[in-house]
């Protein structure tokens, strides 16, 4: 391959998280001006330390952590690094993987919609009240719901980050992270898993999410009804 064609092959496959959660729900939600979470790596032990057996692997707590309170994602790097090694993946795929999933945590907490994105933006001192409201709703949303939506969105970005590419080298370079997602979910526990909603349509989810931050829509029971019908 070319050195002009590599680039080209990599730039359509190291997208920033930040313009890949985006995209999937076609920017309906976007991320206010100055106020983009913010990202670390950490090299020490992450807070949850799997067991001997790895028969179960949580992606949060292990592999990386969305802080609601500071808006902060942390990408364990020891975690990725064991679990990448357990699942015979690549380390950087199964990194990218991960900052996917905490990124889309932290778009359906402090995503907001166009109107209220260019409100904030003439008016900062709106913003604390905006934060306030959106993590008091955060909070509302059940854990395993979280979980959820966080998986369904990472494996739609990585979709569309498919259906975008035009080189082959590409495209098979974002069929290997997916292929990274899919064997970490099988890993994963009950409330990663999204086997049952890999037909579901984007945009009904997208929609799911718009009623949920709306409260229109509450609780998981009445999510999985609506998500299904």
């Amino acid at each position: 391959m070319d050195k002009e064609r590599l680039l080209e092959a990599t730039a359509q496959v190291r997208v920033p998280p930040l313009q890949v959660v985006q995209q999937a729900v076609k920017y309906e939600w976007t991320f206010p001006v100055g106020h983009c979470p913010s990202e670390i790596e950490s090299h020490e032990e992450p807070p949850i330390r799997l067991d001997e057996r790895f028969d179960i692997i949580p992606i949060d707590g292990v592999l990386g952590l969305y802080t609601p309170a500071t808006q902060r994602i942390t990408i364990f790097r020891k975690g990725i690094l064991r679990v990448a090694e357990i699942l015979n993946v690549l380390e950087d795929d199964l990194a990218f993987v991960v900052r996917l999933h905490e990124w889309n945590h932290a778009l359906v907490h402090i995503g907001l919609l166009q109107a209220d994105r260019l409100r904030v933006t003439a008016d900062d001192s709106l913003w604390p009240s905006c934060l306030e409201e959106a993590t008091t709703l955060f909070k509302e949303l059940d854990p395993e719901l979280h979980e959820r939506l966080a998986q369904l969105l990472t494996s739609h970005g990585l979709r569309t980050m498919q259906a975008l590419s035009t080189l082959p080298e590409a495209k098979a370079t974002l069929e290997r992270i997916a292929d990274s997602l899919k064997k970490l979910t099988r890993r994963a526990p009950r409330e990663y898993q999204i086997d049952e909603y890999v037909e579901v349509p984007k945009d009904r989810i997208v929609k799911s999410i718009r009623l949920l931050k709306s409260r229109s829509l509450v609780g998981l029971s009445t999510w999985d009804t609506v998500i299904k019908w």
